[in-house]
């Protein structure tokens, strides 16, 4: 009998493996649409909560910064500026 040795060994060099990720993207959809889904699932509002929140961050800095500091902000409108990252 003859003995096989089966080596395995990863590409050289950095892949960001974007083929792979694309052959699974369905699975990549639903692993993410779970985790946001628990996620928000325990909340009053479940998933909008997570639009609500930066959203009035952005209302409540808007005011803040404009009408209560009085900061210029230039030509940028101010929900803009807070929202850039």
């Amino acid at each position: 009998m003859s003995k096989f040795t089966q080596h395995i060994k990863p590409p050289s060099g950095f892949s960001l493996g974007l083929k792979e990720l694309w052959q699974y993207r369905e699975l990549f959809y639903f692993f993410t649409w779970r985790d946001i889904k628990v996620k928000y699932k325990q909340t009053y509002l479940g998933i909008i909560w997570a639009l609500l929140q930066p959203l009035g961050m952005m209302v409540i800095f808007t005011f803040l910064f404009s009408k209560t500091l009085k900061i210029d902000s230039g030509n940028v409108v101010y929900p803009i500026l807070f929202c850039q990252d």
